[in-house]
Order: structure tokens, then C-alpha cells, then sequence
């Protein structure tokens, strides 16, 4: 599929709003992440700070969609904050529910490795997915995430039932040795 007209770049100051307009939303469907709507602190003043601590990290990615002006995905790839794991990033994806299954997600899934492989101290890109969300994992396989394990029953939904968690990563360089 083709992102036809989305415009993917650094996440800026004055996207802090809509970041956390998009997130509140994908929060509130209570479908995709682990923490549901009003569960972790999110608001324009924190925002602006994890942005303005992921330009001066060496070790962070911060990019957002754009479709004619309005603000309809993000990407974060977060580097460890510890000297033995600041080499992982851990990869988070937002689409808007309008805008899913446009292509979005993968433009967003290229441009953050691609940024990533520019910062050296980023030597892997690791996240966590939903067993059940298919479309998803048949997108990471296809950017060559692989399975590195699985933590069983490891999310109780809304409606009482498990969700098992698929652990993904992939080198951005390749392994010398």
C-alpha cells in the first residue's frame, strides 16, 4: 500500500499537542497498547520534554506523519537510558484509526530505522506486539523484525482475556563477529 501525500518528519515543539491528542485517542480504544486511557501521564508539557531529551540523546528517534497539515502517526524509537542497553531502542508506533491501513504504519516503520541506523550508539530496534495482531507482525517480518520470544498470557484485556505478548527485534547493522 501506498502513504500516498503523508509527509513523515522530526517531531517538533509544536507537535507536542497533537502527540498527545493521537495517543489519548489510541489509548482510549484500549486495543493496541498495554496502558488504557488516563493510566500514564501524558500531557503537552511532558511531551515537549521527551522530545526535546530525544534530540540531545544521541540515542532517540522522534518522527510524525503528516497528511495535508494535520498530524495522523508518530514513531519513537527510544535508546536505553543504562551504558549496557543504551544500543536498544524500543520502538513505538501510533496511526490514527482513520488513517490505518494507508501505508502510514510502514513509512513510519522505514523512516525510523533509517534514522536510527544515522545515530551510531542505536545497534538494535526491539518492541512488543500483540500475538493476535496480525497485521502488525506481518509488517515488522517484512522490515525483518524477528521473533526473539513470547511472554504467554502476559495482558489481561477489558473483556477478561489474555493476550499473549510477541517480543520482535532487528540489528540495524549487520553482526561482525
Amino acid at each position: 500500500m501506498s502513504a500516498a501525500g503523508v509527509i513523515i518528519g522530526a517531531a517538533v515543539d509544536r507537535d507536542a499537542r497533537g502527540l498527545v491528542e493521537l495517543r489519548r485517542a489510541i489509548l482510549e480504544e484500549a486495543a493496541w497498547f498495554t496502558a488504557e486511557a488516563g493510566e500514564v501521564p501524558d500531557d503537552v508539557r511532558l511531551r515537549t520534554d521527551r522530545m526535546r531529551e530525544a534530540r540531545r540523546s544521541g540515542n532517540q528517534v522522534h518522527l510524525v506523519a503528516r497528511i495535508g497539515g494535520d498530524l495522523v502517526g508518530a514513531v519513537a524509537v527510544e535508546g536505553g537510558r543504562l551504558r549496557r542497553v543504551r544500543h536498544v531502542g524500543r520502538l513505538e508506533i501510533m496511526v490514527g484509526r482513520a488513517w490505518r491501513g494507508r501505508g502510514i504504519g510502514a513509512a513510519l516503520l522505514e523512516a525510523a530505522l533509517a534514522s536510527s541506523r544515522m545515530h551510531p550508539a542505536l545497534e538494535k530496534v526491539e518492541l512488543a506486539v500483540y500475538a493476535h495482531n496480525a497485521r502488525a507482525l506481518s509488517l515488522y517480518q517484512r522490515y525483518g523484525f524477528v521473533e526473539e520470544g513470547r511472554r504467554i498470557r502476559q495482558q489481561r484485556l477489558a473483556d477478561g482475556s489474555y493476550a499473549d505478548e510477541v517480543w520482535m527485534a532487528r540489528w540495524l547493522r549487520p553482526l561482525s563477529g
